[in-house]
């Protein structure tokens, strides 16, 4: 990838009002030794994208952002995310990332909201057990989520793209 590219996207994310931290890739995580303070509600050094060149990008979520994320990850997720389409649970319109094994779907937090927990639900199988991959998380207060166009830390292609 790019790092040109990638730069561009966080300036991209920066100018949407987002909060872009340059991410490890070899795990997820930000590639920095302290990141909190940024996580909530710091703005990332500006300097950081004119100076840096990113290599993959995780994304600020929750209040201080206004932005969560719907992670529908895996097989059984998707399934069950159109299931409760079908049923008319339908969230609106929004931008959608493929991830590895599902998708993201980013959601602007309305103002006024003063919090916006972290939430996962897990799929079960028809069994009763829980399967790695096979859940939905709201991830919104206190969260980071891998943004396009990362390379997945498993994969050596970029695997986050915008559909």
């Amino acid at each position: 990838m790019n790092p040109l590219h990638v730069t561009a996207w966080a300036l991209f994310y920066r100018n949407c009002g987002f909060n872009p931290l340059p991410s490890r890739t070899d795990r997820k995580g930000p590639d920095l030794a302290e990141y909190a303070h940024y996580r909530d509600g710091v703005p990332a050094p500006e300097e950081w994208f004119t100076e840096h060149r990113f290599r993959n990008i995780q994304l600020c979520l929750g209040v201080p952002w206004r932005l969560l994320v719907v992670d529908v990850d895996g097989r059984r997720a998707l399934e069950q995310w159109c299931r409760w389409h079908a049923l008319g649970r339908e969230w609106p319109e929004t931008w959608t990332v493929r991830t590895k094994g599902g998708r993201h779907y980013y959601y602007r937090i309305p103002e006024g909201v003063t919090s916006c927990p972290t939430r996962k639900i897990w799929i079960e199988t028809k069994d009763h057990r829980i399967v790695k991959h096979s859940e939905i998380q709201i991830l919104a207060d206190k969260a980071l989520v891998i943004a396009p166009p990362s390379r997945h830390v498993e994969k050596p292609h970029p695997i986050y793209a915008w559909l």
